[in-house]
């Protein structure tokens, strides 16, 4: 099936896909954030103080997969760029490096919100007060086996934005005539346009109710962004 094929095929079923896949959740509480200047920006996640509450992250993120996007919501804006994981181990810190935008502000005091993703897991933290960066949330990761696993339904979800501007190395816009704009880690979308958006792909995980057996969501979590039938890196 050639890209063409693909791309119609995509159209016909909108990408939902229904798929069965292992999913680990582990919950994430009193988590405090830290934003620290470099030459880009690095997020510090620091865990509470109780022993129950230290998850390490490294157990979690798998070795060869140690990166990915991030979608953060802030009180001024909505950030998109890519992170990638470092381990500081002098002073028992875990550190997940941002990308920003140029002119972008990223301050953990802002955040409502935050999502970093790859096809392997998401860590999601949710500010629990205003006023300061203090942090609930979960890190979810799935992994394919031979046993049984959770059922899912995948969707694509096409962002906002039907011409594309290269800005700087890295970094491009999606602009639509009514004024939306949105600064994208990606500087090649050639083609982009009404009938080619970019997407970004959705899993949700599904349960059923132990006396009914009717299915519902539990979760859901960002996967990856697709634009022209591929997933892009």
């Amino acid at each position: 099936m050639n890209n063409s094929q693909l791309q119609q095929q995509q159209d016909k079923d909108n990408g939902l896909k229904l798929i069965e896949m292992h999913s680990e959740e582990q919950a994430l509480r009193q988590v405090e954030l830290s934003v620290k200047k470099n030459e880009g920006q690095d997020l510090e996640i620091i865990f509470g103080e109780e022993e129950k509450n230290k998850v390490l992250l490294n157990s979690f993120i798998p070795e060869d997969n140690k990166k990915g996007f991030y979608v953060a919501h802030l009180n001024y804006s909505v950030i998109i760029g890519r992170w990638h994981y470092e381990k500081a181990d002098e002073d028992k810190k875990e550190i997940i490096k941002l990308s920003i935008p140029r002119e972008k502000e990223f301050l953990a005091e802002h955040i409502q919100k935050v999502k970093f993703f790859n096809k392997d897991l998401e860590i999601l933290l949710i500010n629990k007060k205003s006023g300061g960066p203090e942090f609930n949330g979960r890190i979810r990761r799935d992994y394919n086996s031979g046993d049984r696993g959770t059922y899912c339904v995948e969707c694509q979800q096409a962002l906002f934005g039907t011409q594309f501007e290269k800005i700087v190395s890295g970094w491009g816009k999606l602009t639509e005539e009514r004024g939306t704009e949105i600064i994208i880690p990606f500087d090649n979308l050639i083609g982009l346009g009404p009938d080619k958006p970019l997407f970004i792909k959705i899993r949700n995980y599904v349960d059923f109710h132990r006396e009914t057996n009717q299915a519902y969501y539990t979760d859901c979590r960002l996967v990856s962004f697709i634009f022209d039938c591929k997933e892009l890196a």
